[in-house]
């Protein structure tokens, strides 16, 4: 990943980032057969040719290695969030 003035390059490729977000293993977000490790390389799939999106950000919670890894089969980014999601006004 570089960036050359106001150009994103993924693996040396100029690239325009175009994607959504979900929570990972959230049904609110998409219905769970979704999440599951042998469905979860046609949704990426999906969302990159039906959709053209090559990013995706994991919202709330790092999803599990398997989840990254499909991505990288797939060549989908994604953006992992912190697993300390929050700030201080949500604590006691």
């Amino acid at each position: 990943v570089q960036t050359r003035g106001a150009f994103f390059f993924l693996n040396g490729v100029k690239t325009n980032l175009r994607g959504e977000y979900a929570a990972f293993g959230d049904p609110w977000f998409w219905p769970m057969e979704h999440y599951k490790p042998e469905n979860l390389r046609q949704t990426y799939r999906t969302l990159r040719e039906k959709l053209n999106q090559n990013v995706l950000r994991w919202h709330r919670f790092p999803p599990p290695r398997f989840a990254l890894d499909l991505a990288d089969e797939t060549g989908h980014l994604i953006v992992a969030e912190s697993p300390l999601y929050g700030r201080g006004f949500y604590m006691d």
